[in-house]
């Protein structure tokens, strides 16, 4: 029994120091002589984000990808363990979401929180959030991976 309590602590504590998912970002452009070559190879990792907009999160890890040079466009990924929570926020940008794995709720809120509207979100739902818009998110009984590309809001 001693060994079993030991092997679960074990566990436990190698889940919890493992280093988040990480993975390499190419960056290919074929302007040179219209010949198509990697510019670029960066490794990236996700890190815990525990507070959003002063909201405590749970079990939310991010990275960014991938800024593109003079447009404002960026790439992230991000994972939420199961059960998981984003506290809520407002996004300042134009920006899209692409669910790679996971079910849970997208919820909709106006700036004091209430629950306007709610997305049921899962596998290849692609979400996008206009400037300014507030929301929070729970996952569901899996891990929940996503890929989201921001860009800057139009100037009028």
């Amino acid at each position: 029994m001693k060994n079993l309590a030991i092997g679960l602590l074990l566990l436990a504590t190698g889940g919890l120091l493992a280093p988040a998912l990480a993975g390499d970002v190419y960056v290919v452009d074929n302007a040179k002589g219209k010949r198509a070559m990697v510019l670029q190879k960066d490794s990236y990792a996700r890190n815990p984000v525990p507070i959003t907009n002063g909201g405590e999160n749970q079990g939310y890890s991010s990275a960014m990808l991938f800024a593109t040079p003079g447009t404002g466009v960026t790439v992230y990924t991000g994972h939420m363990e199961p059960g998981g929570k984003i506290a809520h926020h407002e996004g300042g940008t134009v920006y899209v979401r692409y669910v790679v794995r996971g079910t849970g709720k997208l919820i909709n809120v106006d700036a004091q929180n209430a629950t306007t509207s709610e997305i049921a979100y899962k596998p290849d739902d692609v979400i996008v959030f206009q400037p300014n818009t507030h929301h929070r998110w729970e996952n569901g009984p899996e891990a929940f991976d996503f890929i989201g590309v921001s860009q800057p809001q139009p100037k009028p």
